[in-house]
């Protein structure tokens, strides 16, 4: 059985963060600790804690799912970030973004996300996205632990 990962949300839409969360909820992920960052500087704060946890824990297992368009840095400034970081290079960064553009998923690729997400248009299509994420992320995938 796969350990439930810690997911990091970095968000600063309301609205579409209360729709992942109920979704996440609906979905009966159960155990499933969820923590939200608004801004960039926020998330930036997260990573430091993490890079902290990375030196001392073992065990732990991240995944963060990233909008592209915060306030104060962007998604794109933070994965990179990230991705240079040796402590947090390997945790898995899933983007989740309104944007159709397909430069903004070329980008996050290239930048080292490990999938790239369209926002769903209603909550329906939020449940059918999260449970589908959910089995993925903590039934298939073996994610890494941080130390």
């Amino acid at each position: 059985m796969k350990q439930t990962p810690n997911v990091i949300v970095i968000e600063d839409n309301d609205d579409d963060f209360e729709a992942l969360k109920f979704a996440f909820e609906e979905d009966g992920a159960p155990g499933l600790d969820i923590e939200r960052c608004t801004t960039g500087p926020e998330a930036e704060h997260a990573l430091d804690r993490l890079r902290d946890r990375a030196e001392i824990s073992r065990e732990d297992r991240v995944l963060i799912i990233l909008d592209l368009r915060l306030p104060g840095l962007s998604g794109f400034d933070l994965l990179k970030t990230m991705r240079h970081d040796s402590r947090l290079r390997r945790i898995p960064v899933v983007i989740l973004s309104s944007s159709s553009n397909q430069s903004d998923a070329i980008e996050s690729y290239t930048a080292g996300a490990n999938a790239y997400i369209r926002k769903p248009r209603n909550f329906d299509e939020y449940v059918d996205m999260v449970g589908s994420f959910r089995t993925f992320w903590t039934g298939c995938a073996e994610l890494p632990v941080l130390g």
